[in-house]
């Protein structure tokens, strides 16, 4: 009975924890994606150094947060690819 009482008190203990990290931790959000969306997440994963698809996407938002900041900054900048200083894409952000 004593061993039951134990295991109990370590359940309790271990739900009380989750539930302070679960309080404490980020923001969560929920967002649906469509396959090929999830495909690209997956696809990004194997071919970058990130690890989980909420990685990528806070990679992304990052990416993306910093462009336009800069874009903002600097009115007549513009984002390009190049190679061997020829012009391949410019990339207009919305």
């Amino acid at each position: 009975m004593l061993a039951g009482f134990k295991g109990l008190n370590s359940l309790i203990g271990l739900a009380r924890a989750v539930e302070m990290q679960y309080n404490s931790s980020m923001p969560r959000y929920t967002i649906d994606f469509d396959k090929e969306f999830d495909k690209t997440l997956s696809d990004l994963i194997e071919t970058t150094d990130a690890t989980t698809k909420a990685d990528v996407i806070r990679r992304a938002v990052a990416s993306y947060s910093y462009l336009k900041k800069q874009q903002k900054a600097h009115k007549d900048a513009k984002i390009v690819i190049t190679d061997d200083d020829r012009i391949r894409k410019e990339i207009v952000l919305p």
